[in-house]
């Protein structure tokens, strides 16, 4: 065998060993998630794969979009390099799901606790509820939230209906990210909910347990690292999240569009002309 053809049957093999490499192409798995604004669809996940392109300079992101639960899926089976997002509570226990958080957050959420304005409920309750007998509290969450909380919690797939089921008493709190809750209870008009906050998770891409999301997870967080250092990260997650506002539904004038509502739609720019 000659030399060249002895180097290059050992790059190869060590490309074959090592899986994903700068250079790589790496497929993103990311769900078919409402955009963050409404009225502003560009402020979506998809978007960021546009700007995690962009960065990656040694080589290439293509996206595909799935149900939520289908594009975890795909990370776990091979079939996508990584998935995004994915809410990561770093206290709770491990799984024996095949994916893992990366190294590197994108950003966090707020989490708010959403209860009736007439029976309020705050983080303290409920860390103390956990110290009675049985636990006090009605409580729901989204299906791919219930993992991030100590609490007795019942998944339930709809925000609407978690919101009706506070309104009417039928649940004592349900407990959601901030941004899409808050949006809903201005868009139902939900006059006798109370607002208290939970506290804040990382938003995270997540990989395969293996060599080769490894590998991906040294690219991931080094795309992502780029944009922060660049200020495009903040900048796009400003547009998707915010820290805690405490505001409540159940104190506002409803015969107009509260300024917290107004807020979360702000006015598109004055046409040319």
């Amino acid at each position: 065998m000659s030399l060249r053809l002895f180097v290059i049957g050992i790059f190869i093999g060590l490309s074959t060993y090592c899986g994903a490499s700068y250079g790589t192409m790496l497929k993103a798995s990311v769900p078919e998630l409402p955009p963050a604004d409404s009225k502003n669809p560009k402020h979506s996940f998809q978007e960021l794969i546009v700007l995690m392109d962009a960065a990656y300079v040694e080589g290439d992101i293509t996206a595909m979009n799935f149900p939520f639960e289908r594009s975890v899926a795909n990370v776990e089976k091979g079939l996508a390099d990584f998935h995004l997002p994915l809410i990561h509570n770093p206290d709770a226990q491990p799984t024996s799901a095949n994916y893992r958080p990366i190294q590197e957050p994108m950003g966090k959420v707020t989490f708010v606790i959403y209860s009736h304005a007439d029976k309020p409920i705050t983080k303290a309750m409920l860390d103390e509820g956990l110290n009675q007998p049985s636990f006090p509290y009605r409580l729901e969450t989204n299906p791919g939230h219930s993992g991030l909380f100590s609490y007795p919690m019942e998944r339930q797939a709809h925000l609407e209906n978690m919101i009706l089921k506070v309104q009417s008493q039928r649940i004592d709190a349900f407990i959601y990210s901030q941004e899409k809750s808050d949006r809903t209870i201005c868009s139902m008009q939900a006059a006798e909910v109370h607002r208290a906050h939970f506290g804040n998770f990382f938003d995270i891409p997540v990989v395969q347990k293996s060599a080769h999301g490894d590998e991906v997870d040294k690219i991931v967080s080094m795309i992502l690292k780029r944009l922060k250092a660049s200020g495009e990260m903040q900048d796009f997650w400003s547009k998707i999240h915010r820290p805690f506002t405490d505001w409540q539904p159940h104190q506002q004038d409803w015969r107009s569009e509260p300024d917290e509502c107004r807020k979360m739609h702000p006015p598109p720019p004055p046409a040319n002309g």
